[in-house]
């Protein structure tokens, strides 16, 4: 065997091993990539399910709060439903717990989202503002009723919105 025919079968298992090892190298990046990816996609499942579930426990506290100012309206009269009503609102203040959701949303980059909580939030201070009035009147029932639906359908536009990204999270970015 000649140094030519050596060189030659060295180059030829060399080339053979380079190509092997070069192809070996981005499949396994690629796997990597790919297994970054779906950790990343159940890392922001799981928080997003964390601040569904924050928003909900918000929702539920505020609409029981809610529910029996809207009782209270329609009993109640005078001086005895401002003290209950106020009673009832400043029982407990879920309003941090709102803070909370909207702040994950906007660290998850879901500004639009973001924007529904923040709008939540200020229909509940709506409600609040019209269930004890600065100048001491009582609310109407209906006007209460109108204010607690479009709270609930700002709760089913959120989930609406945030369901979408729990599905498949590539869809929007």
């Amino acid at each position: 065997m000649t140094y030519v025919e050596l060189a030659d079968t060295a180059v030829k298992i060399g080339l053979g091993a380079l190509i092997a090892g070069i192809f070996s190298l981005l499949a396994s990046r690629r796997a990597h990539f790919q297994e970054l990816d779906r950790e990343r996609m159940k890392r922001r499942e799981r928080v997003i399910e964390k601040t569904a579930e924050d928003f909900e426990l918000a929702y539920q506290t505020l609409s029981v709060k809610y529910e029996r100012v809207l009782g209270l309206a329609a009993v109640v009269v005078g001086d005895k439903y401002r003290i209950n009503a106020h009673d009832c609102i400043h029982s407990s203040d879920d309003f941090p717990r709102l803070h909370i959701v909207e702040s994950r949303l906007l660290l998850l980059g879901l500004k639009k989202e973001a924007v529904l909580i923040k709008r939540f939030r200020s229909i509940a201070g709506d409600f609040e503002r019209m269930a004890l009035p600065k100048d001491g009147t009582q609310p109407t029932r209906d006007a209460l009723n109108v204010k607690l639906e479009e709270l609930f359908q700002q709760r089913v536009a959120i989930y609406d919105r945030i369901s979408e990204y729990y599905d498949d999270p590539r869809k929007k970015k």
